[in-house]
């Protein structure tokens, strides 16, 4: 894991350098695990950049890409959902604005890359992306890998809204947030009524629907478990959005993030430079569990001083 912890550490240094001028782009990257640990990094103020970049990217393009059904064999499920009038934010979706930085999209297809490399090796389907604390882009990498993901017009990809706390990814593409994941555990909708599709044919949503005060609740009932079994057959790729493990550097893990990474075939974190502690880091890398932890998304930190 020492990519890991590389990755980490550097997050901590950004903490020194200056504040960069924000932009709408927050491009993607992962540090993959490898066997050897990294010693911690010694402790650094400073103001956090808020510059839209990430770690190097150390992927490169799969051998190999799994085989899809095509799109025109849709399953019942599938071309029965509704059709959504999606308002996507292009300011926030890197692929829908003419704008966006090129290393920021190249990032995010590198990103994708990684994840085809580690399917090579393991199953590998439902990815839950999550962060250490709330407001490090886990949202905005999520929603924008899914786009990565259904830009292979022969993919189809199920992007999932499992943060009941506070949701976004609706805000996101411009989607209607009812009916949603909260309506699908409590028993009031099946899987059909709250799956959409908007614009894209080979993109899905399931919005998380009304905010639920007992979120872990919810989750641990384990409906959650079975709507991921049963979405499963109908993907190629699941991507999973979820509350932060930890609400600051002093608060317990969040036990629905926990629980559902458990159900997931591999966990993104990401992590901000110059914002996440390094320790609450490695805590959290710890809660999720080496084998499900794909990697380390570094986000807003410089790209010039990316690792190589």
């Amino acid at each position: 894991m020492s990519r890991i912890h590389e990755a980490l550490k550097r997050a901590e240094r950004e903490k020194g350098r200056a504040p960069a001028a924000k932009t709408p782009a927050e491009p993607a990257s992962v540090a993959p695990k490898s066997p050897a640990p990294a010693p911690p990094p010694s402790s650094s103020g400073g103001a956090t950049p808020v510059a839209a970049a990430l770690a190097a990217a150390t992927a490169s393009a799969p051998a190999s890409l799994p085989i899809a059904v095509p799109l025109t064999d849709l399953p019942a499920q599938l071309a029965s959902c509704r059709r959504a009038h999606w308002h996507e934010d292009a300011s926030k979706l890197l692929f829908l604005s003419g704008r966006a930085p090129v290393f920021a999209t190249e990032q995010l297809r590198a990103l994708r890359s990684r994840l085809y490399q580690f399917r090579e090796t393991r199953p590998l389907k439902s990815v839950l992306v999550t962060s250490a604390m709330p407001g490090e882009g886990k949202s905005f990498i999520c929603s924008n890998l899914a786009y990565a993901f259904a830009r292979q017009s022969d993919k189809r990809v199920l992007l999932l809204d499992a943060d009941l706390r506070a949701p976004s990814l609706h805000t996101f593409l411009g989607a209607p947030r009812d009916p949603g994941l909260s309506a699908y555990l409590r028993g009031e909708a099946g899987l059909e009524q709250i799956l959409q599709r908007g614009p894209h044919e080979n993109l899905f949503l399931i919005p998380a629907g009304r905010p639920a005060q007992n979120a872990a609740d919810l989750v641990a009932g384990g409906k959650l478990k079975g709507l991921l079994a049963e979405a499963s057959p109908l993907f190629d790729w699941i991507l999973l959005d979820s509350p932060a493990v930890a609400g600051s550097p002093a608060v317990a893990p969040v036990s629905d993030a926990l629980e559902i990474a458990g159900w997931c075939d591999g966990v993104l974190l990401v992590v901000e430079g110059g914002k996440t502690p390094y320790d609450l880091a490695q805590n959290v890398t710890r809660s999720l569990g080496e084998k499900r932890l794909l990697g380390v998304v570094l986000n807003r930190t410089d790209p010039s001083s990316a690792i190589s």
